[in-house]
């Protein structure tokens, strides 16, 4: 189980980016789930990250808000650059999303 979190998580991102809303869904799910039953805490701010874009496309705004949170209180225990720079993307594809994106703050990831 190595890295099967990862594989789920960027395999989800690719449906995503597809436009396979459903099938994105699914996968990220079991992305984090894996991460978590695994104990790979380093993948969980680049897995909220890809579980909440279809969420924020989709419009679910408290599943993206959650998973957004997470990506961002997980994010600010590692020192990677990546991982911060996912767990940004994630909010601001959620601002994106709901039209807020010119009040982003990318320092604190919220909408100002």
């Amino acid at each position: 189980m190595l890295r099967v979190s990862q594989v789920l998580g960027y395999l989800g991102e690719a449906c995503f980016r597809r436009g396979s809303l459903d099938e994105a869904i699914s996968l990220t799910s079991l992305a984090v789930e894996a991460a978590e039953d695994g104990g790979r805490v380093w993948d969980f701010p680049i897995l909220h990250t890809l579980a909440s874009y279809p969420r924020s496309a989709r419009a679910e705004w408290k599943a993206a808000e959650a998973h957004v949170s997470a990506a961002a209180q997980i994010a600010q225990f590692f020192e990677e650059g990546v991982i911060t720079a996912y767990s940004v993307a994630a909010g601001y594809l959620l601002a994106s999303a709901r039209g807020d994106v010119c009040r982003f703050d990318a320092r604190t990831r919220t909408v100002r």
